[in-house]
């Protein structure tokens, strides 16, 4: 691309004479020039005005168009990103893996037992029989175990083990600090005063007085969520956001494009790496 830098290695040096020699001399001057040149071009180039458009900087933007309901209050659920706008050096992965036997009928899947994990909305399931890319959208009876749930996709499959990935991980490839940058849309689905509170769970650990706290007792209501924050982390290290509700009348809640509205997702994480961690004094996570 002609915006990138130009990438370029040491010279192989000439091997010096045992005596003064003049074209080896001069073989010597002509390769130094020729790397200082370039280094001259380099840092002229990130001199300029807009220079740092020439540097390749970990970013990432993630976004979900699911409706995120809870099942159980007060109950702990990731927050899915399942759209990936754009990345570099940062990667969306799957965790909350399950592994249950189920059947479906038209949108309805019936979990008789559940092997491990939970059984997530949100999640894509996997199994003989079951149409690709079919996603779980709904809770029915179940609520993580045994029961019911709605299915995006219409379809039969006889009582087979079914596995499920939810697209809840935000994981770095390099150590570094990183800023975050998250956007959530609550809706109230009742005139109830109900909260719901969101933090920060790194590599399988909660971030000890990480949680944000929402309120909202409107019927119909919604509230933006809007959280920035910077965090540590090691080479691929990850990131998964966290949230519970008091009520299940409160859900992350997406609105579907509606001329001349492109419509609102549910969750939106932008990343972007801000330093190295040279020279940083880190405390413990409390």
């Amino acid at each position: 691309m002609a915006n990138q830098l130009k990438k370029f290695n040491a010279p192989a040096l000439p091997l010096p004479t045992e005596l003064y020699d003049r074209r080896s001399a001069d073989e010597l001057v002509r390769a130094l020039r020729l790397y200082f040149n370039q280094l001259d071009d380099l840092l002229t180039t990130l001199s300029n005005p807009l220079g740092g458009a020439t540097l390749n900087i970990p970013t990432a933007l993630y976004f979900s168009t699911l409706d995120q309901p809870v099942a159980v209050i007060n109950t702990a659920y990731p927050i899915f990103f399942e759209n990936v706008y754009f990345e570099n050096g940062i990667t969306s992965s799957n965790n909350s893996a399950a592994s249950f036997t189920a059947d479906i009928s038209g949108t309805t899947m019936t979990v008789s037992a559940v092997a491990s994990g939970t059984v997530l909305v949100g999640a894509v399931i996997s199994g003989t029989g079951v149409t690709a890319g079919t996603r779980i959208v709904g809770y029915g009876t179940g609520t993580g175990g045994t029961g019911t749930y709605t299915v995006d996709t219409s379809q039969t499959v006889s009582s087979t083990t079914i596995t499920s990935a939810s697209p809840t991980r935000i994981t770095v490839e390099k150590a570094g600090i990183y800023n975050f940058q998250f956007s959530g849309q609550l809706l109230s689905s009742s005139g109830t005063t109900k909260t719901a509170q969101i933090w920060i769970r790194r590599n399988d650990v909660d971030i000890g007085y990480s949680a944000h706290i929402y309120e909202d007792s409107r019927n119909g209501g919604i509230t933006e969520a809007n959280w920035n924050f910077n965090i540590d982390l090691q080479a691929a290290g990850y990131i998964e956001l966290e949230w519970a509700a008091s009520n299940t009348a409160l859900s992350l809640d997406t609105t579907a494009p509606s001329a001349p509205y492109p419509g609102i997702s549910s969750a939106v994480m932008a990343v972007n790496f801000v330093s190295n961690l040279d020279g940083f004094s880190i405390a413990a996570a409390p």
